[in-house]
């Protein structure tokens, strides 16, 4: 395989990011202090943005019209991602520049990630008093060391076309040491069967881009599956032309909105005859009170004759 092809033109998209070794550093992907990427670490914060406001996890930008997604055949049965979108022009630079997109890797490798070494003692902000790179979540770590590569695909969809799904972890500081709970998106599934899916590439070889129809891409998925021995995935009723079923969303408690003022009944209701008659007879008990006031502070005190 030629040199090109491992270190393909940088496009236009990715122009803005930093350059190492002839391939260009990954937006969502944890940054080293010696300016390196590691590109098996995703950055957390990053990731969850990515999904939720539908950036290029290469290029950090918004994917525009059209969003894609790299997946595996498991994800194309499901339809249910963990890798966050692709905009187009990246999509096409990280099929030729990933050697797992690409095919040329077989295998993940079973070394540690380069966050887990030395390099990933220290992030890459040199003001910062942390421990280093820490998993985030460790006990739901989507490290594939040590597992078969397997076929690539493309799944084109539109930005926002697709729910959240999170998951409620236990994560501990590394600066601290405290624990905290915190949810965490985890990836998302699709609410609309996808636009195309193309397959990218099989194991030990790249392929031309070729469009699968949706029996095509499902007989394909399925066995890929079959044949690399591993788990089986449930279909998604999409597929099947079915809805989705998705839990009820969490609703806000409701506003108390404030009482009105009950509209009298018109037995309660009070004529205005009524009301000029009784403002009347408060105003006489008043020059009543006074008169009784005025009489009483007119009569001279008692004399004291004192003791006999």
């Amino acid at each position: 395989m030629s040199n090109d092809s491992i270190r393909p033109p940088i496009p236009a998209s990715l122009a803005h990011r930093p350059v190492r070794g002839g391939l260009a550093q990954a937006w969502v992907n944890a940054q080293l202090r010696d300016g390196g990427t590691d590109f098996r670490s995703p950055h957390t914060a990053r990731y969850e943005k990515a999904w939720r406001e539908c950036l290029c996890q290469s290029c950090g930008n918004p994917t525009g019209p059209r969003a894609v997604l790299a997946c595996g055949p498991r994800q194309v049965l499901t339809l249910r991602f963990d890798e966050p979108p692709v905009c187009p022009p990246c999509a096409s630079y990280v099929r030729l520049a990933c050697p797992f997109v690409s095919g040329r890797s077989v295998a993940y490798p079973e070394r540690k990630r380069l966050t887990e070494g030395h390099r990933g003692e220290k992030c890459a902000d040199p003001a910062c008093g942390c421990a280093g790179w820490q998993e985030t979540d460790p006990e739901h770590s989507a490290d594939m060391g040590g597992q078969p590569n397997l076929p690539w695909y493309a799944v084109w969809t539109t930005p926002g076309a697709w729910v959240l799904t999170a998951s409620t972890i236990t994560t501990r500081c590394s600066d601290l040491g405290c624990e905290h709970e915190r949810t965490l998106i985890n990836g998302a599934m699709l609410r609309a069967l996808p636009l195309k899916v193309q397959l990218l590439s099989e194991p030990g070889r790249q392929v031309e881009r070729t469009a699968l129809s949706p029996g095509g891409a499902l007989a394909h998925a399925a066995r890929a599956i079959e044949s690399a021995g591993v788990k089986p995935a449930e279909r998604s009723p999409l597929w099947d032309g079915k809805p989705l079923q998705l839990p009820p969303p969490e609703r806000a408690p409701r506003a108390v909105k404030p009482q009105r003022k009950r509209k009298l009944r018109d037995s309660e209701a009070m004529s205005l005859t009524q009301l000029k008659q009784a403002s009347a007879d408060m105003k006489a008990k008043v020059r009543h009170l006074k008169a009784l006031r005025d009489s009483l502070a007119a009569e001279p005190p008692p004399v004291d004759g004192g003791e006999p």
